[in-house]
């Protein structure tokens, strides 16, 4: 097996870091680096490029492959170095279905105009297997039904591995949809796979929040076998009824995350950060709104934290949610298992990811390693991190603000640098480099914008910008443009509109 870049934000700590680039280095990208060429496809893509090394194709030789999953439902497998049709191409929608126009969804325009494939799919590489959920609207007579499938696609052919299975669950819970059994069930129509799969230990972990935070909606986690698509486990993040709330009584607490991927560790956790919502976790309920999580493959919750301010947040729409989790390699210090999370509200919280804080109350102080309140612009998406000549940094870009760079030594954060320029919307960076060697670390990001526009930054000094260049139309920029660029083996790959941009040397 070859170098592959294979989950949302390269691994599943979601560091955004990819330290194996073998070519592309500073000077280089800043004379050298150009739009090389695009290839079309059938819808916008929010989902991020995947890409597996040295992959053989039946009948076609050994290609690098970059896999691209669109709001038409559909998955392209193209050749990353050259410009040509698919290698192939699979529609995910049953005969008769179409993919959901936003009018079926009150007219919500955070994926617009269509809604298919969202989330950024995961692949095993051991097992050649990509797997990708997809939503469809299927017409009978004067009605319509909704489905989510999750398909396990072989990376060579997008032939079916196993039979699509149809996401459905159902938890105990008080809260809104509940049924009169006392359940609540999953409702495929008004709940969106925005965070990237995740796969680790054999299982595969979905999460949901909402469309525009309409109707009785909950956050989600869905736990299936990847060796069989079976159901193994959901997790429901409002399914109490609190009538002393008075915002998102029974329902809310999305996990969206801005399509970050729920984040895991070497242990087996998995970390999420849940936006608005109720909270009553700390009297014994099980609603945990504006909160981050570590959950138990039994789809239990281990641990948490919740910021003293939630019900502000809660009722301001400042949700914590709006970002992912980065997991951090071991530091040194008293906590060497960090997390890193911030949301709307621009606080970057450090936390230790083994006695995460729980909640303090109204008037705190949070139990965190460290919280810089709004030390950045609102947050939509995640941060990135890499261990460079001088040691291990975290990088933000919070909307309309600079892209910043957080030096990390003993468990605390101290800003070390920024860009001159700021970014409307923000960006999540990503950050390629040869291991920690100097003049090879670049910063990388998708502005929100149309069209988009790639920017890199020498990611030793921000105020250094080595490109900037346009990938391609984007007609939702004020909706839920939150991509992020790949960039492995020479290349970075920028999904737009209605084409897949590729960049390189020349």
């Amino acid at each position: 097996m070859g170098l592959d870049w294979s989950t949302q934000h390269y691994d599943n700590y979601r560091t955004g870091w990819n330290p194996n680039e073998r070519t592309l280095t500073v000077a280089d990208v800043r004379q050298r680096f150009r739009l090389l060429f695009t290839v079309p496809v059938d819808g916008q893509l929010y989902a991020q490029p995947l890409y597996v090394e040295g992959l053989a194709i039946p009948g076609s030789g050994s290609h690098n492959v970059v896999y691209a999953a669109t709001e038409g439902n559909s998955v392209y497998a193209f050749d990353g170095d050259t410009e040509g049709t698919p290698l192939w191409q699979r529609r995910l929608m049953a005969p008769g279905e179409t993919t959901v126009p936003i009018l079926d969804l009150a007219n919500c325009n955070n994926v617009s105009p269509q809604v298919g494939i969202t989330s950024t799919p995961v692949i095993d590489r051991p097992t050649e297997t990509l797997f990708v959920v997809a939503k469809s609207k299927q017409v009978a007579g004067a009605g319509a039904t909704y489905h989510q499938r999750l398909y396990a696609l072989d990376l060579a052919s997008g032939a079916d591995k196993h039979p699509p299975v149809d996401l459905a669950a159902s938890v105990r819970g008080t809260g809104d949809g509940h049924d009169s059994t006392g359940q609540i069930a999953f409702n495929p129509l008004w709940h969106l796979n925005r965070p990237g799969l995740l796969l680790t230990n054999g299982a595969l972990y979905i999460a949901f929040g909402a469309h525009c935070d309409f109707q009785d909606y909950h956050g989600w986690i869905l736990k299936y076998e990847a060796a069989t698509l079976r159901p193994a486990g959901a997790f429901n993040t409002t399914p109490d009824y609190d009538p002393a709330t008075t915002v998102f009584a029974g329902h809310g607490g999305g996990i969206w995350q801005s399509g970050m991927g729920l984040a895991a560790s070497n242990s087996g956790y998995i970390y999420a950060l849940v936006g608005n919502g109720p909270f009553n976790g700390h009297t014994g309920g099980h609603d945990y709104g504006n909160t981050a999580l570590r959950v138990r493959s039994d789809m239990t919750v281990t641990d948490y934290f919740t910021p003293f301010d939630q019900d502000t947040l809660n009722r301001a729409d400042r949700d914590l949610g709006s970002g992912g989790a980065m997991l951090l390699p071991a530091q040194t210090g008293p906590h060497p298992s960090l997390l890193v999370g911030c949301g709307k509200e621009g606080t970057i919280y450090l936390m230790d990811r083994l006695n995460m804080g729980h909640y303090n109350g109204p008037l705190g102080p949070d139990h965190v390693v460290q919280s810089l309140p709004r030390a950045i612009g609102g947050i939509w998406g995640g941060p990135a991190y890499y261990h460079g000549p001088s040691g291990p940094v975290v990088y933000y870009c919070g909307s309309d603000g600079h892209l910043k760079a957080f030096a990390l030594a003993n468990g605390k954060l101290t800003l070390a640098g920024q860009s001159s320029t700021t970014f409307r919307g923000g960006f999540t960076p990503t950050v390629s480099s040869q291991a920690g060697t100097s003049g090879t670390g670049i910063v990388w990001g998708i502005t929100r914008s149309d069209p988009l526009t790639l920017v890199a930054h020498d990611a030793t000094d921000l105020g250094v910008e080595v490109f900037n260049g346009a990938a391609g139309p984007w007609n939702n920029p004020t909706g839920g443009a939150f991509m992020t660029p790949t960039v492995i083996n020479g290349k970075v790959y920028v999904g737009t509109a209605d084409r897949l941009a590729v960049f390189g040397l020349r």
